[in-house]
């Protein structure tokens, strides 16, 4: 079972990614974007694919709709986002950066946010 969250999922890459991701078997996708109207649009293209969808409208410029994103789909599909979702997150993120020069403050610190609420540092070993 595919199981993945997508930034970006109302247009472009992101929303390119989502619609290919519909046509696994049996998948559920968490797809992440501001532009709700566009969002809702692809989400119903991705259901009509047959894919579970889940929608969460963000702006991933701000880290706290980062740690929310991620937290909704690890909710939405789960436990503990995949790798291979890890790597659509981080993949989203360098399309952010290179889209707008403009933001690239803001997503570069939010591909930081995303990929700590995602995969979480281990705990600090005490020094010895």
């Amino acid at each position: 079972m595919t199981r993945l969250l997508i930034t970006g999922a109302a247009s472009g890459v992101g929303r390119a990614t989502a619609l290919l991701a519909a046509r696994e078997p049996a998948p559920r996708l968490v797809l992440v974007d501001r532009n709700a109207d566009a969002l809702a649009d692809v989400a119903r293209q991705a259901s009509d694919l047959g894919a579970d969808v889940s929608v969460f409208t963000a702006d991933l410029a701000d880290p706290n709709d980062c740690v929310a994103a991620v937290a909704t789909a690890r909710q939405q599909l789960g436990g503990r986002i995949s790798r291979a979702a890890r790597v659509a997150v981080a993949a989203a993120a360098v399309g952010e950066v290179a889209a707008s020069a403009a933001a690239e403050r803001g997503a570069c610190r939010c591909a930081a946010a995303r990929t700590r609420a995602a995969q979480p540092l281990p705990p600090a070993r005490p020094n010895r």
